[in-house]
């Protein structure tokens, strides 16, 4: 789906490389930090932390849709 994302939006001379630079390096630098931290913590309280992380992301989003 990136693929296509990037491609549908240079063909509509539309690329923001600034954003398209800044999520990538995030999604780099996250992915080390996390792969680091999981193999230290335990299975139960990583996905305790993943699942309290889906509930506050949920409860904001619905939130943001009412408010």
């Amino acid at each position: 789906t990136a693929v296509a994302g990037i491609l549908t939006h240079s063909f509509q001379f539309q690329p923001d490389y600034l954003l398209a630079g800044s999520l990538a390096f995030g999604a780099i630098i996250g992915a080390q930090i996390g792969s680091t931290i999981a193999v230290r913590i335990s299975e139960r309280l990583l996905t305790m932390l993943f699942s309290f992380s889906l509930i506050v992301i949920s409860v904001r989003l619905i939130l943001d849709y009412f408010w």
